[in-house]
């Protein structure tokens, strides 16, 4: 049989044999011996016996070094340091191979002697604007290589340096302690210390001078103050004291403040020099002013709400302002006002709930004195009856919680005579007749007739300085006197007996009947109660241009027909008397186009040429006063246009009558 190689190659097939060797494994070493000296480690060994050692790998405080034929490894390792020692042998055989044992040891350097530096010598400083220098020595004795430093708290450490400088400002301290260090050992502080604290010099101090010429401008709503410099030291700033609020170093001269209408700002000025610790001025300046108020009208006043002018967003009618409202001049008794609720000046559309009616019943004086106090209620600008007070005459009453109003119909205290079978005549078809008197008795006997049938029930006998009182149901409310007549005496006369009455009171028996949920024109009653009535516009409305709005009952807008500015005012058809608003004891006071009807105005453009101006009053007398040598007691003034060509003497027929009552004073002008 032939060899396998020979078939093999007989038929072309290569055959590679590759031999592998067999891998032998090294001795482990032995004999680890160490030296130590100043500072470093020697390590040496020996091979083993046995199968052939290559090389050694060999760690050294955890770092191999491998593949080396040494028997030792010298190692730097410091002052008292650590040589940490593992070695393997190594053989290169197969694809190397450690030996199964190993041999490690740990040896010590020995220690760096040790050397206390000696204490630091011969502190001393010197200061200056604004700093401190410190200077010393080195002891005697053993190398001082560093010093270590500590300066106001701060540690400066290994600095050869023997001075130290140190910026501390005007008056600062510089603090100091000083330490040798020997490098020696793990390095050595000596055992003293050198201390000292010092302080810079103060910086000089310059009073400023007072500031001077405090100034001050107002305007809508604020305050404007300036001053000037003192002459003398320098001024650096000044610290201002604005409505107790100090503003400090501040190099103005001036200070602008909002404080809002009729606000006040109080200001006191300092000097101030920055010198030495900063410097106030020994004296001050100091002013208070006011900001000037609102304009009087602001908020209530006007009749004609006009976007042009100064007013504000949220404006109230009342009787006072407006001729429509009811409004007891003589006794200055109002019941009624009207607000609205604009967004903006140009807000023509009024949303729901924006425009606010609300009228409270008030006290009224019967004309007869002595009966004290009915209450009245304006509603829809008329006068109504809201109930009885407690006087004595009759039991209180409160109608308008019960959400009844009548109209007062009659209201007197003129002197009247009755005679037997004679009436006085009163209202709604009633009369009262007298059937009897008896002067003896000084008594009168009452019937009331309504269209000329006897009441039943209201025969009464009323002695004098009594009162007759006929009671009867007004709407749902019981007892309610409708009719009040007082006695004043009863007269013997020669043909007939005859009573004297001075004093009657009628309201009527046919209520208006007002609901929560009642709407009159857009206005919604939204709350009745013993405290009044409360109406809102129900749905949202626009002040269109050159428009009507109706509002309730009588009481409309009117609105200029101004593309570029909104105005408008509330008006009343067919009233008999406008009123310009009233004058409550203030003296002055001026009476325009816009709180006063009369007085000529083109409500479309805006422009009046009118003014009517009490210059001076007190109470109710309105007095003269000396002006330029001409006396003038109540001035109409009257700017002549083309457009207005009435003279002054034909403006003043327009005025029926100035009433001044108390201390209230109206126009009134009758169209």
């Amino acid at each position: 049989m032939k060899p396998l190689k020979n078939i093999l190659a007989g038929i072309g097939i290569l055959v590679a044999i590759t031999l592998i060797a067999m891998a032998a494994e090294p001795p482990d070493p032995t004999g680890l011996a160490n030296t130590t000296g100043k500072y470093w480690a020697n390590y040496t060994w020996n091979a083993g016996t046995g199968n052939i050692t290559d090389s050694y790998n060999v760690s050294m405080n955890g770092t191999w070094h491998n593949n080396s034929a040494d028997t030792f490894m010298n190692v730097s390792v410091g002052p008292s340091g650590w040589a940490n020692i593992t070695v393997y042998a190594y053989n290169n055989s197969g694809t190397g191979t450690l030996s199964t044992g190993k041999i490690s040891d740990s040896v010590q350097a020995p220690a760096a002697p040790t050397y206390f530096p000696p204490d630091p010598t011969g502190l001393v400083n010197t200061t200056g604007k604004y700093w401190a220098n410190y200077t010393w020595n080195a002891g005697t004795g053993n190398i001082t290589d560093s010093y270590n430093v500590s300066m106001n708290g701060t540690w400066h450490n290994n600095s050869a340096d023997t001075f130290m400088n140190v910026s501390v400002g005007p008056s600062g301290w510089a603090n100091i302690t000083v330490y040798a260090y020997n490098n020696s050992g793990t390095g050595t502080l000596s055992t003293g210390k050198i201390s000292d604290s010092v302080q810079a010099p103060a910086a000089p101090t310059y009073f400023p001078p007072d500031p001077t010429g405090l100034v001050n401008t107002t305007g809508k709503y604020w305050a404007n103050y300036t001053w000037n410099a003192g002459t003398g030291n320098i001024t650096d700033s000044y610290n201002v004291s604005m409505n107790g609020t100090w503003h400090n170093n501040s190099a103005d001269t001036f200070m602008n403040v909002s404080v809002g209408p009729s606000g006040w700002a109080n200001i006191t000025v300092y000097a101030y020099n920055n010198s030495g610790t900063g410097t106030l001025s020994t004296g001050k300046i100091s002013d208070s002013v006011q900001a000037p108020p609102l304009p009087k009208f602001y908020y209530t006043g006007n009749r004609i709400w006009d976007a042009a002018q100064e007013m504000s967003t949220t404006y109230t009618w009342t009787p006072q302002s407006f001729s429509g409202f009811f409004y007891d001049l003589d006794n200055d008794v109002s019941s009624e006002n009207l607000t609205i609720y604009l967004g903006a000046k140009d807000d023509r559309s009024i949303g729901k709930g924006d425009l606010v009616y609300e009228s409270k019943p008030v006290n009224i004086k019967y004309e007869h004195k002595a009966w004290g106090n009915y209450t009245a209620i304006g509603f829809l600008a008329a006068k109504y009856f809201a109930g009885y007070t407690d006087n004595g005459v009759v039991d209180t009453k409160d109608m308008v919680s019960k959400g009844y109003l009548s109209k007062v119909l009659i209201d007197e205290g003129e002197k009247h005579t009755i005679t037997i079978g004679s009436t006085l005549p009163l209202k709604e078809g009633y009369a009262l007749k007298a059937i009897d008197i008896s002067v003896e008795d000084t008594l009168v006997r009452f019937v009331l007739l309504k269209d000329g049938e006897e009441v039943s029930g209201s025969d009464e006998i009323v002695d004098k300085g009594k009162n007759y009182v006929y009671e009867k149901k007004v709407g749902g409310v019981s007892d309610v006197p409708i009719i009040i007549v007082h006695v004043e005496t009863v007269f013997h006369g020669r043909e007939t007996d005859a009573a004297f009455i001075r004093g009657v009171f009628q309201i009527s028996e046919n209520p208006t009947k007002i609901e929560i949920g009642d709407t009159y024109g857009i206005m919604k009653v939204e709350q009745r109660s013993s405290s009044g009535i409360k109406m809102e516009n129900d749905d949202s409305f626009d002040l269109s241009r050159d428009s009507i709005v109706e509002i309730m009952g009588d009481i409309k807008f009117k609105v200029a027909d101004d593309s570029d500015t909104l105005r408008f005012a509330p008006f009343v058809e067919g009233l008999e008397e406008l009123r310009g608003t009233v004058s409550c004891s203030e003296g002055a006071f001026d009476w325009t186009p816009f709180n006063f009807e009369g007085l000529y105005y083109d409500f479309d453009t805006g422009f009046s040429s009118e003014t009517l101006k009490v210059i001076s009053a007190s109470g109710s007398s309105i007095g003269s006063v000396k002006s330029s040598g001409v006396e003038v007691v109540l001035t109409l003034f009257v700017h002549v246009l083309d457009c207005f060509d009435n003279l002054i003497a034909d403006a003043l027929d327009c005025f029926d009558n100035l009433i001044a009552s108390q201390s209230r004073v109206t126009v009134i002008f009758t169209p």
